[in-house]
């Protein structure tokens, strides 16, 4: 197993290590049955983190969530409208739309197709869009496939 994070990296290849990691992170509590949203939440706190200690990169730029949340209350989505973000990077402003719109209505069928249909996001750097991917998925967001590409 290789961990990646910018030009840093560990290998675990011996499957005692490997099994040591694992069960110090089960025993940080049970984590099947933790909410979507701590999950999320979970993951969010590490991307923001990581943006902050990177800042930049590549030509890449990590917007403060204070700037996100100030602009999708601006734009102001609504459910059934579709939200896109050609440069996606994390999702960032596609969650921040999805809980924005989620208190709109407390109809089944608008917030499955609010999860399922609404958003879509694209972004050049592989590793962005997996992080957007799992970021996504971690909130609830999404169907069978990931709407980032």
């Amino acid at each position: 197993m290789r961990l990646k994070c910018g030009k840093s990296q560990n290998k675990l290849s011996d499957p005692a290590k490997l099994t040591r990691v694992v069960s110090l992170i089960d025993k940080e509590g049970p984590w099947i049955g933790i909410g979507v949203d701590v999950k999320g939440e979970i993951y969010e706190g590490l991307l923001e983190r990581n943006a902050s200690e990177v800042k930049s990169g590549a030509g890449q730029y990590f917007t403060p969530r204070p700037v996100i949340e100030t602009i999708v209350k601006c734009v102001d989505p609504k459910i059934g409208e579709t939200v896109s973000d050609p440069a996606c990077g994390t999702g960032g402003f596609l969650l921040s739309a999805y809980d924005h719109m989620k208190g709109q209505s407390q109809d089944r069928e608008k917030l499955r197709a609010l999860r399922t249909t609404t958003f879509n996001g694209v972004d050049i750097v592989d590793e962005v869009v997996r992080l957007a991917a799992m970021n996504l998925y971690l909130h609830g967001v999404g169907n069978d496939s990931s709407p980032v590409h």
